[in-house]
């Protein structure tokens, strides 16, 4: 119990300092989001990430995986619903993640795969 209200006080701290820097630009703002979320404060996470985006400032990656650190801890990040509101955020934001690659070595040759591609000629095998 100690421990979480230690981490809530830090993270009042670093609301504090976070508010008294003018000009934040989108480090200090996912930061601060990233705290939020990692000790579990998904609706400060939440309330931030809305205000970032009105002050004009477009999030990243790493921002949505702060914010959904923070869903997670509370259990929220596993609704269907809240996904699809994730990648209606993303979409608006005009956020796209890169397709995830894999790579093997074989017979001293690397192949590297996207997810879900199936045009490499040995596909099935592989």
């Amino acid at each position: 119990m100690s421990a979480a209200l230690g981490n809530q006080d830090t993270c009042k701290e670093s609301r504090r300092v976070f508010d008294s820097i003018p000009g934040r630009d989108l480090i200090y703002w996912t930061s601060t989001i990233c705290g939020y979320g990692t000790h579990g404060l998904a609706k400060d996470a939440k309330l931030l990430f809305i205000e970032m985006v009105e002050s004009g400032v477009g999030p990243d990656g790493i921002t949505f995986i702060g914010l959904l650190t923070g869903f997670s801890h509370k259990g929220m990040a596993n609704r269907w619903d809240g996904v699809a509101r994730m990648r209606l955020l993303m979409k608006q934001q005009k956020i796209s993640k890169p397709p995830r690659c894999s790579s093997i070595e074989a017979g001293g040759q690397v192949h590297t795969f996207l997810a879900f591609e199936r045009s490499h000629t040995r596909c099935d095998e592989i």
